[in-house]
């Protein structure tokens, strides 16, 4: 007798078939493309000496890896964000996240330009990202404490969360 293979491992197979694929696409457009052959002979045999190895290992593997791991944390974000408020189309909005960034990224564009007159791409990107996210953890945890406030001694209930994360967002936003 076979083992039986689990219901849901047959639901995960085209899925991961698609990231794989998916993987090998985006290895293979670029500035140079690179055939399908070209990229086997590069992931099997890495120890030749060329450009196709150069571009393969050093340029597009990397991306390629991360870009599928922010995705999967970009999932998992989302998969919490519907498991905390037991909505399947709940997303960063709903607490204000979302407009807490573009405040921050916007303050951030804003000192930048009135207080540096020449800046360099490599000093504004990780300053306006930083500032993003700071805006959006000060929204966040300004909803947090407004919910924890309005229950004092007992935990926040969904709908104040909402409705203070909702208050916030248009403020912000």
């Amino acid at each position: 007798m076979q083992p039986r293979i689990p219901f849901l491992t047959w639901r995960f197979l085209p899925l991961l078939a698609g990231l794989l694929i998916a993987l090998l696409v985006g290895i293979h457009f670029g500035a140079v493309s690179l055939s399908f052959e070209q990229i086997w002979q590069g992931l099997w045999h890495p120890a030749e000496e060329s450009y196709i190895n150069t571009i393969l290992w050093q340029i597009r593997l990397p991306r390629v890896i991360l870009a599928a791991c922010v995705g999967g944390g970009l999932a998992v974000a989302g998969a919490a964000f519907q498991g905390v408020f037991r909505n399947p189309l709940a997303d960063p909005f709903v607490i204000g996240a979302s407009s807490g960034a573009a405040l921050g990224a916007t303050l951030a564009l804003l000192w930048i330009a009135g207080s540096i007159t020449v800046i360099t791409a490599t000093w504004q990107i990780p300053w306006l990202i930083l500032a993003a996210f700071a805006g959006a953890l000060l929204v966040v945890c300004g909803v947090f404490l407004i919910a924890s406030l309005s229950s004092i001694g007992r935990s926040a209930p969904l709908l104040t969360l909402i409705l203070a994360g909702m208050a916030l967002s248009s403020f912000t936003g």
